[in-house]
């Protein structure tokens, strides 16, 4: 049973997150070793990725917060609170280039020594050089990118489109701007062979991004992707909807081979140099903090 559609809030109109009814010294995620806390400045997705429960919780529309509210909660975030790093967690933050322009202007008028990262598109970044330097000016340290396949009809079947040489070109960008980038992957999109998962994985390593996540296929309930894979899930064990279980009967791809797969694009992709190994290195120690 399907809970009824409620009245779509204003963010702009939202109080700030009561973080004095919490005990923050209890939450311990950091970002390069200093405590971060969540800040959220929009909600809704425009994206149609058939894999991706986003827009069945807040909508295609996307809405978004002011540079002057987000400012106001970073004040009280950094002044208030003391933290000095924050994960803006919006599904694309860098929707409005000219918004985060001026998010990033307003902290460096502030002189605020805060890290942050946040998760973003390869075609915003491309197209948006002068937003880059401004958030890198401005203490962005990590930028993921949901870079997901090397196969063109994947990318199609998952609702998104193929970036092509724009991936590499957004790679570049955010390395030369000292921005460590945090590249995602899904293994075993149904039209996929092993010798596709096997592309995806080298595709990984030649981007050389400083981090990568590589994950299986999942229908998450309430997702275009449950909704076409229902018949074929014969896994409905919740614990093993974390991405890296195949709970459907995979059209090409044996479950144990693809398990052998994900594993193998763990170890080339952080066995290729030191500083890969340096990278997971901390990488493991912000997630054991979290």
């Amino acid at each position: 049973m399907e809970t009824a559609n409620g009245p779509v809030p204003d963010p702009e109109l939202l109080s700030l997150p009561a973080r004095h009814l919490l005990d923050l010294s209890k939450y311990s995620a950091s970002l390069n070793g200093i405590p971060l806390t969540p800040v959220v400045t929009s909600r809704g997705c425009p994206g149609a990725c058939s894999f991706c429960s986003s827009s069945s919780f807040f909508g295609r529309r996307w809405r978004s917060r002011s540079p002057e509210s987000v400012l106001a909660e970073l004040d009280e975030v950094y002044n208030r609170y003391g933290f000095r790093a924050v994960a803006f967690v919006d599904d694309n933050f860098s929707l409005s280039p000219e918004r985060v322009i001026a998010i990033a202007d307003g902290i460096r008028a502030r002189s605020y020594d805060l890290q942050w990262w946040n998760f973003s598109r390869v075609d915003n970044i491309v197209g948006n050089p002068q937003m880059v330097q401004a958030m890198a000016q401005a203490g962005s340290k990590t930028v993921f990118l949901g870079i997901e396949s090397a196969d063109d009809e994947s990318l199609k079947t998952l609702g998104k489109e193929n970036q092509g040489e724009a991936t590499a070109k957004a790679v570049k960008l955010l390395q030369e701007n000292g921005i460590e980038v945090f590249g995602s992957y899904i293994l075993g999109h149904l039209n996929e062979t092993a010798k596709d998962v096997e592309r995806t994985i080298q595709m990984a390593v030649d981007l050389n991004t400083n981090i990568a996540q590589f994950s299986i296929l999942t229908p998450y309930p309430g997702t275009p992707l449950y909704r076409e894979l229902k018949e074929r899930i014969f896994l409905k064990r919740w614990k093993f909807y974390d991405a890296l279980h195949l709970v459907f009967r995979h059209p090409r791809i044996n479950r144990h081979l693809l398990q052998f797969l994900l594993i193998k694009a763990y170890l080339r992709f952080y066995r290729r140099s030191k500083k890969a190994k340096d990278d997971f290195r901390d990488y493991g120690k912000t997630q054991d903090s979290a």
